[in-house]
């Protein structure tokens, strides 16, 4: 409870059993994901003195690195070392299932995002940034690369309205990238 920002008060502790890389809210605030070594792991934490485990996301190969969920909350993405991203249908989050693998990252994915609207999602593994078109998550479609730096990709983001994309790297850069138009996106920065 972060309502007295001055003195905030745990509620509860979440025991996932695993080293944690990430955890993420879908937009209600009701679920959260956790990611651990092991596993990929949904919560109702509607009330919050009393999470409750709704299911464990399978993942038969690469271990999840990270995890972001639709901005409808319909639609979650997870980030593996396998080289992979997945889209995940969480409608009945008792009950996930994979929609879609995204191939061909060359190195392990370190960052995901999804664009305001939901239908861009953007993957960032140590080589390069992906923007991918989601509007049917069954079938997403690579759209274009962000390349430009010059060492290991650490995170990707989206601007409030959409239009901005921002990665960073250990090359000590940020870079920003216009996405009005995915298909070609422009550097600004």
């Amino acid at each position: 409870d972060v309502s007295k920002v001055h003195r905030p008060r745990e509620l509860v502790t979440l025991d996932v059993g695993e080293a944690l890389r990430e955890v993420v809210f879908d937009s209600s605030g009701h679920m959260l994901a956790t990611v651990s070594d092991k596993a990929v792991q949904l919560w109702d934490v509607t009330d919050r003195h009393h999470p409750r485990e709704l299911a464990i996301l399978p993942s038969p190969t690469g271990t999840a690195m990270r995890a972001v969920f639709s901005p409808d909350g319909r639609t979650m993405a997870t980030g593996h070392n396998d080289t992979t991203a997945r889209l995940w249908d969480v409608t009945d989050p008792r009950r996930p299932s994979q929609l879609a693998q995204l191939t061909g990252h060359i190195d392990r994915l370190v960052s995901v995002a999804f664009r305001k609207d939901g239908q861009v999602l953007a993957t960032a593994s140590d080589d390069k940034t992906w923007l991918w078109d989601v509007s049917d998550a069954r079938h997403p479609r690579k759209l274009s690369v962000l390349a430009g730096h010059n060492g290991p990709i650490t995170s990707v983001a989206f601007s409030p309205d959409g239009r901005t994309a921002a990665t960073s790297s250990w090359d000590h850069d940020v870079r920003l990238w216009d996405v009005t138009d995915p298909n070609v996106p422009q550097g600004t920065a």
